[in-house]
């Protein structure tokens, strides 16, 4: 335990009774575990309490691409990897509708992986990562769109991917 006395760039300051602590700019090394413990006459008291720092999501890859598939029938899979504290769930959605698993779509969602692993410009070694593939089987025209994916955990909601997956699928008939 190390006690806590107001700093010279006063990140940790308390109220003049010092039972208030207020920490500003917090940071991931300001988690863990506060105690207070007050002495008088009576005897001693203690009480604490965990701080738990969360981060928010960020995507990853901004890769987005256009996507001219030529004939139905197909498959086209597209990837999106985020990170944060505590790790975030990935979202797909087409045109804003939020997509799920049916029969032609799947979706996968991979915690820490291992492989092609892409790190923050800002690293932080607490930091949770997630991968999510989506995977359209049996293309039809209809599955024309822009798709995106969005990063979301207790810290709040990452951008959605700025560069959107554009999608066209469209019956051709060559020429003659």
């Amino acid at each position: 335990q190390t006690p806590i006395r107001s700093t010279v760039d006063n990140r940790y300051t308390f109220d003049e009774d010092r039972v208030s602590l207020t920490i500003t700019d917090l940071d991931l090394i300001d988690r863990g575990r506060y105690i207070i413990t007050a002495t008088n006459e009576a005897g001693v008291r203690s009480s604490s309490i965990y701080l738990d720092i969360h981060v928010q999501p960020e995507l990853l890859n901004y890769n987005g691409r256009i996507t001219v598939i030529n004939g139905t029938g197909g498959m086209v899979t597209f990837n999106c990897t985020a990170d944060g504290i505590p790790r975030p769930g990935i979202f797909w959605r087409r045109d804003g509708i939020l997509l799920l698993n049916n029969s032609r779509t799947t979706i996968t969602y991979t915690e820490d992986p291992d492989s092609d692993r892409v790190i923050r410009v800002n690293d932080i070694d607490e930091i949770q990562q997630a991968s999510s593939k989506l995977i359209i089987t049996n293309l039809v025209e209809s599955d024309t769109g822009l798709y995106t994916c969005r990063a979301d955990n207790s810290a709040g909601v990452a951008a959605i991917l700025r560069v959107p997956e554009n999608l066209t699928v469209a019956d051709f008939i060559p020429p003659d």
